[in-house]
């Protein structure tokens, strides 16, 4: 399903890309058994018109990866990488403009869901636009059984 604001994007991109989990073998350091990449595209920014203000943006992105024999109350044992980039900037005209992710950071919620938190900002002036990229993340840790 696509986002509310898609019909009035100045480009519809496909929304076709899935997200991808994958899961390695992994022979440690203990505790650890499994190295998982996740990757997917994110939404950076909502379209809006600008008056050149720079904005503010504070995103969760919950991914398809949940931890393999997850237990709710307990701290999993991990060490992790990850990273946003700038894929996209759509405006519906020509205009100088700034986008950037200023932070993420990965984390399992309470459900054992790899979660990232991203802040982001961008300004433009007196277009319509909005800004997507990509989020990518590496997870070492211990699973049990994988459940996605």
């Amino acid at each position: 399903m696509p986002p509310d604001w898609y019909a009035v994007a100045p480009y519809r991109f496909p929304l076709t890309e899935q997200p991808v989990v994958l899961r390695l073998p992994a022979a440690g350091p203990a505790p650890f058994n499994s190295l998982v990449v996740v990757r997917g595209r994110i939404h950076l920014t909502a379209p809006s018109v600008s008056d050149g203000s720079l904005r503010r943006f504070r995103l969760t992105v919950r991914t398809p990866f949940t931890l393999g024999g997850f237990e709710a109350g307990t701290a999993p044992s991990y060490r992790d990488s990850s990273a946003v980039a700038l894929g996209m900037l759509q405006c519906s005209d020509r205009t100088p403009f700034t986008v950037a992710v200023d932070g993420v950071r990965g984390a399992f919620d309470d459900e054992g869901r790899w979660t990232l938190a991203v802040e982001a900002r961008g300004s433009w002036s007196g277009v319509l636009a909005a800004a997507s990229g990509y989020y990518s993340s590496w997870i070492l840790c211990r699973e049990t059984a994988p459940t996605s």
